[in-house]
């Protein structure tokens, strides 16, 4: 079982810190509209069991999770939290210069949800110059790039081809949801599920730029374009598994290419 921080006393800590890996891992996700079949903390839920995987095959520590992200192309489905892009760099920041403080060697931020990817990447570039911690950051979903098809088994001929290089089924689709279904019992909403119209949706995936816009603008059918009709309890076990494996097994090729890092003012 994943140790958590949370449940950790701070001489415990000092132990981990001074004995164990020094490696910690920080669940990013968001409150957010996943459909009106997928449960607002989806990318929270995802964030957490993935790290908590990760934690048990390299010695890691779980921070607590972090539960709102930016989702400011959400905000007009009721229940959606979100954080301005600087809100949340500067969020990331600060927590890095709390890790640092305290001498952690490695922090990983992993994320659920793709939104969350920019801030968090100058939160963490903010920090990680003027300390001798290793600052990384991730969304999960960038560990099954190229091999989805491969993590999916035979359930990948039920996914649109063009998703199967993103890592992901897309927003509210069967790759998320089956790692919720696994882990937040009775969340999904099985009886609610359908097919998405997604042609505007992968429309935006063909530009070279980068669109800024609401959700709905581009999802019409309840806010989401993944497809949601494959997912189960099983498959998400096996997502969340494969998932965490390829994610240790970086962080340890990491470590043995950068061993330790020399402290310098950017």
């Amino acid at each position: 079982m994943a140790r958590e921080l949370d449940r950790m006393t701070y001489d415990e800590v000092e132990g981990f810190l001074t004995s164990g890996s020094g490696i910690l891992l920080v669940p990013v996700g968001s409150t957010e509209e996943h459909g009106t079949h997928g449960p607002l903390g989806t990318d929270t839920f995802t964030a957490r069991i993935v790290c908590r995987k990760v934690a048990e095959l390299i010695d890691a520590v779980v921070a607590p999770a972090l539960p709102y992200g930016m989702a400011c192309d959400q905000a007009n489905f009721k229940g959606t939290v979100t954080l301005r892009p600087m809100t949340l760099s500067l969020v990331v920041k600060e927590l890095c210069e709390n890790f640092a403080r305290d001498g952690y060697r490695l922090v990983l931020f992993i994320s659920g949800h793709r939104g969350n990817d920019h801030p968090c990447i100058t939160g963490v570039q903010e920090a990680a110059y003027n300390c001798s911690t290793h600052f990384l950051y991730m969304s999960y979903q960038d560990a099954n790039r190229g091999r989805l098809r491969e993590v999916l088994g035979d359930a990948a001929d039920h996914v649109n081809p063009d998703d199967l290089k993103y890592g992901a089924d897309g927003h509210g689709g069967s790759t998320e949801l089956s790692i919720a279904m696994a882990h937040a019992k009775g969340s999904v909403k099985l009886d609610k599920r359908k097919k998405p119209d997604r042609h505007l949706a992968d429309a935006i995936r063909s530009f070279p730029f980068k669109a800024v816009l609401n959700m709905e603008e581009f999802a019409p059918t309840d806010g989401f374009f993944g497809d949601p009709g494959i997912c189960s309890e099983e498959l998400g076990e096996r997502i969340a598994d494969s998932t965490a494996s390829r994610i240790a097994s970086e962080v340890l090729r990491y470590l043995e290419i950068f061993p330790a890092r020399t402290q310098r003012i950017a």
